[in-house]
C-alpha cells in the first residue's frame, strides 16, 4: 500500500502533471484533466486489487496500545 501511495503522490507532482499541460483537448476536456482523472481511477483500481489479493491481518495485531 505504501508503494501505491508514494507512486500516486509522485505522479501528481506539478512537474509531471505539467508535461500534460498541452493545448490538446480530448472529448472537449483538457489533457491535464484527463491525466489526473485517469491517474485517480488507476489508483482506486490498484487499491481495490491490493485489498482483494493481500492476506488479511491477524485478529490480534492491532497497532494501538491499550
Amino acid at each position: 500500500m505504501l508503494v501505491l501511495t508514494l507512486l500516486g503522490a509522485l505522479l501528481m507532482l506539478p512537474p509531471l502533471v505539467l508535461v500534460f499541460n498541452q493545448p490538446l483537448r480530448h472529448w472537449g476536456l483538457p489533457q491535464t484533466v484527463l491525466y489526473l482523472f485517469a491517474l485517480w481511477l488507476v489508483l482506486i483500481a490498484g487499491t481495490a486489487l491490493l485489498n482483494r489479493f493481500l492476506p488479511p491481518e491477524p485478529a490480534g495485531s492491532d497497532s494501538e496500545a491499550d
